[in-house]
């Protein structure tokens, strides 16, 4: 009996497995590749420095790594505070320079991969395994705390817009009531014939201090984040 081979068998052991074959070596050789880009753009100094850099602890007991990753927990003044802290310490390490042109989506990939495992397991990586992840790493998350910080100042600032013009109109009422009060007292005085010469000035005086009182508590009443200018007090 003569038994016939298809080319398929002879030439391919297992046809199934042919396009998970070429993805990995077209991923391989894209690696290599894009290693090599970062290696020439970053400088081999530059990239032992951001290795080196992700490992470091943080006052907050997490590393350098896990605390430029981590979302902030709440929008206020402190978040944002931190935000602009993360930033800077990325513009030290000249992240702004590099990799600029590279679509998110190909950061993004690279940058979970490398927070997928821990920090301190991150220098068992191969290379170009290494520097594409860091890099990628590094430069996403300039990326994401920047969109995060405008986010977050943008909504800051709608807050404040709110509630300092809801606070506005409330003082702009009790101010009209105070200057109609303060301008009915100046009429009354200088309309009364009955005053003599020698009690007008003590009595502006009593005027003037009263506006000097009604100032100080409308300054009283304005929100911290907005204050009356100090040159629009009523004497100065």
């Amino acid at each position: 009996m003569v038994r016939t081979y298809s080319i398929a068998t002879v030439f391919l052991p297992n046809t199934s497995a042919l396009p998970q074959m070429c993805i990995s070596a077209a991923i391989r050789q894209f690696e290599a590749k894009f290693g090599r880009t970062i290696r020439a753009d970053a400088g081999p100094a530059l990239e032992e420095l951001w290795q080196h850099t992700l490992v470091q602890p943080r006052e907050s007991s997490l590393t350098t790594q896990s605390w430029l990753w981590a979302p902030p927990t709440k929008h206020s003044t402190r978040q944002i505070g931190e935000l602009l802290e993360r930033i800077e310490v990325l513009y030290q390490l000249g992240v702004q320079h590099h990799l600029q042109d590279h679509p998110d989506d190909l950061l993004r990939r690279y940058a979970r991969r490398l927070v997928s495992r821990l920090p301190s397991a991150g220098r068992l990586t191969g290379e170009p395994g290494r520097t594409i992840e860091v890099a990628c790493f590094m430069r996403y998350s300039l990326q994401t705390n920047t969109d995060r910080l405008l986010l977050m100042v943008r909504r800051r600032v709608a807050d404040l817009w709110r509630r300092t013009t809801k606070d506005a109109n409330r003082i702009l009422i009790h101010w009209a009531d105070m200057y109609r009060e303060l301008l009915a007292s100046v009429g009354a005085l200088a309309s009364d014939t009955t005053i003599a010469d020698g009690e007008i000035r003590p009595r502006r005086t009593f005027v003037a201090a009263s506006a000097v009182l009604m100032t100080r508590r409308s300054k009283q009443a304005w929100p911290d984040e907005i204050q009356p200018c100090p040159k629009c007090d009523i004497l100065g």
